[in-house]
């Protein structure tokens, strides 16, 4: 009886470990997110949205901008969501300056 008491305790802890690291792997800097933003707007400054697509663009730089912000001051949640959003306009200006230069 003993020995089951001393596993389900063990199991428990272990799920509650597990827990935990994954928890704390959410609230970590968003490092990678604000790289992947900074590539991809330059990916669309090499594709001529600095001329074609410049609203996108500084509304993707914005973006970027407040995620920084919101990094300095810790908050990782708000810096990423705001990170993945840069990377997104930055997308979507890359692509309307392609489509445009296309055009010409």
């Amino acid at each position: 009886m003993h020995h089951q008491s001393d596993s389900a305790v063990r199991f428990l802890v272990s799920v509650f470990i597990i827990l935990l690291i994954s928890g704390c792997a959410a609230i970590t800097a968003p490092v990678q997110e604000m790289s992947n933003a900074r590539q991809t707007i330059q990916a669309a400054r090499d594709a001529g949205a600095e001329i074609r697509a410049a609203d996108s663009l500084k509304q993707a730089e914005q973006l970027l901008q407040q995620a920084s912000q919101q990094l300095d001051d810790g908050d990782y949640i708000s810096a990423r969501s705001l990170a993945l959003k840069a990377k997104q306009q930055a997308m979507q200006a890359r692509q309307s300056a392609l489509q445009k230069k296309q055009n010409e």
